[in-house]
């Protein structure tokens, strides 16, 4: 058994955020259903460069585990039926741009009254409030925004992206918290509710050891390349037969065994601190 077996989740996102929400709940046992509009379905269908016949490799591996309908929703009928479906559900995720389900009659307060146990996620990039609420945003944006660009790349260069789409990763997992967490606190309630996540919020949460930094010690957050901001070492190294990684976390008992691993025991500054201190005390 799953820990989801039972659950019923309706998938109403595309692109990746949100259907790699849903990807993650089928995976720990939801049965998950997601409706895609006609006549084109999820843009990712036909975004990428790999693909396998006409469906996108992207597509295939952020909905697998899934069943999938397609339904014209800009139909009464199409509506209808999605509205039966939410009916049924446990859990609803969508990642239209906020207001947007509320217009086409599938938001919260549409849908409650039939079916007050239902856990609604709204994933969105900037939340529902704010100067941008009404904008799209995508992976690269919230990137920009979040901070987390300036404090990537080397010293000396300009500001990267992460090699991986981390804004829609972090989007996609506190989604995927929110609906186990909402099912938790149904369970105590017999309530569901709405949770809003927005990509900003949850990619600029994950900026704490910047943030204990600059509020804590004054440190304006920077670029050290491969380096960790206040851990050393903690990085990649080129070394005489390819590249190494090491990540030696706190100086206390770790920083000798890194010494002794490398074979410098005799030369670590902890060592030298030891031998003072037991000089002292004799």
């Amino acid at each position: 058994m799953k820990p989801l077996d039972g659950v019923k989740v309706l998938d109403l996102t595309r692109h990746m955020a949100g259907p790699y929400a849903t990807q993650m709940l089928s995976d720990y046992g939801a049965d998950v259903i997601k409706v895609e509009s006609v006549p084109h379905g999820d843009p990712t269908r036909r975004t990428g460069t790999a693909f396998t016949g006409d469906e996108s490799g992207l597509f295939l591996i952020w909905n697998r585990g899934k069943r999938s309908l397609a339904i014209d929703m800009r139909t009464p009928a199409g509506k209808q039926a999605v509205r039966r479906l939410a009916e049924q559900a446990d859990i609803l995720i969508e990642n239209y741009r906020p207001g947007v389900a509320d217009k086409i009659g599938l938001g919260y307060d549409a849908l409650v009254e039939a079916n007050p146990g239902l856990i609604y996620i709204a994933l969105s990039a900037f939340g529902s409030t704010g100067p941008w609420a009404t904008d799209p945003g995508t992976d690269p944006v919230v990137q920009a925004m979040s901070g987390v660009m300036s404090v990537t790349g080397e010293a000396d260069g300009g500001p990267l992206l992460i090699g991986v789409p981390i804004a829609d990763y972090a989007g996609a997992m506190t989604a995927a918290q929110a609906a186990m967490l909402g099912l938790l606190a149904r369970g105590r309630t017999g309530r569901g509710q709405k949770v809003e996540i927005a990509m900003l919020d949850a990619l600029i949460s994950a900026l704490t050891t910047r943030l204990a930094s600059h509020w804590f010690g004054g440190e304006e957050p920077a670029r050290h390349g491969s380096q960790h901001s206040v851990v050393a070492p903690y990085q990649a190294f080129e070394t005489k037969d390819g590249w190494a990684v090491a990540g030696v976390w706190g100086a206390g008992e770790a920083w000798p065994r890194f010494c002794e691993a490398i074979d410098r025991a005799q030369r670590h500054p902890v060592s030298d601190l030891q031998a003072a201190d037991d000089r002292r005390v004799a």
